[in-house]
């Protein structure tokens, strides 16, 4: 009789630590959808900004200029490439990160930043000012993952800011 209610109890731990153990992965995989989630909300604001701007040519308007559509077409084709590499990782996401390193200038970093971040900084009525030292060394990271908090960053202090202010990043 001992012996059968130890086996019972083992039997019962065992299904404990196996609901714990499936607990825990659907409140990951809760907290990955959640951050997926933002990160792929954000491109899709300011695709869905651009779209909007060129659609506001009303009839018999001769509408955005070509070089804006071309710049907006730009814009957008860079967002969705970011949604795409962040869909992309996920797809990934059990296996080990490795980031993609390569040398990159700071300035240009936060370019492709500002660039991302430009239609949410303009809806926000933010501009951004850059205070840097000359000569900055350029350094070893991986761009797409920079930019995303540079770009995140930069959202986010345009949504904490008064309209009509200024960030500045130094």
């Amino acid at each position: 009789a001992i012996v059968r209610r130890i086996e019972e109890t083992d039997a019962e731990i065992a299904e404990q630590r196996r609901r714990l153990i499936q607990s825990e992965k659907m409140s990951a995989i809760g907290e990955v959808s959640a951050k997926l989630a933002h990160e792929i909300l954000n491109p899709l604001a300011g695709i869905k900004a651009a779209v909007q701007l060129l659609a506001r040519g009303r009839p018999g308007d001769e509408g955005p200029s070509p070089s804006a559509v071309r710049d907006t077409a730009q814009l957008m084709s860079q967002e969705v490439a970011r949604v795409e590499q962040l869909v992309r990782r996920m797809l990934t996401y059990a296996r080990p990160l490795q980031p993609r390193l390569e040398s990159c200038a700071v300035p240009k970093l936060w370019a492709m930043a500002e660039e991302s971040a430009r239609i949410e900084l303009e809806k926000a009525g933010v501009t951004v000012r850059r205070i840097e030292e000359p000569d900055l060394p350029s350094v070893e990271v991986d761009p797409a993952l920079v930019t995303q908090v540079l770009t995140n960053l930069l959202i986010n202090a345009a949504q904490a800011s008064e309209r009509q202010s200024e960030v500045v990043i130094e």
